[in-house]
């Protein structure tokens, strides 16, 4: 059992990693532009329901993007219509997030959590 938790927590551990960097290439070398909310993704895992926002928003070339936000909330926001920031690589304008520490940070972090749980789990 502790290998499969060590080995469960160094893969939770370098998917943080691997979110991670991507995130912060897009916080300190990513672009803003404004996006508009066009639909709410509904999805349900185990009876929990999730409302991830799609996104509409032109690139630095003119190209319309969209994208679904991976955050999603309980709650059906922000409403259709709303006009929000977007920020993305010049060069993955494909790979958007809303910035923000939810949106952006949240998966990382919570991988980072349950990594360092499962080592303790192992060494223990």
């Amino acid at each position: 059992m502790h290998i499969f938790f060590g080995l469960a927590g160094w893969a939770c551990l370098a998917g943080a990693g691997w979110l991670g960097w991507r995130r912060w290439r897009v916080q300190f070398s990513g672009v803003e532009a404004i996006g508009r909310v066009v639909a709410l993704e509904r999805r349900e895992i185990d009876g929990n329901v999730s409302y991830h926002p799609t996104i509409e928003f032109h690139d630095a070339n003119g190209t319309q993007r969209r994208f679904t936000s991976n955050g999603g909330s309980s709650a059906p926001s922000p409403a259709v219509g709303t006009d929000l920031t977007v920020r993305y690589l010049p060069s993955q304008p494909e790979r958007a997030y809303i910035p923000g520490f939810f949106f952006m940070w949240s998966a990382p972090l919570a991988l980072t959590l349950l990594g360092l749980g499962s080592l303790y789990a192992a060494w223990h």
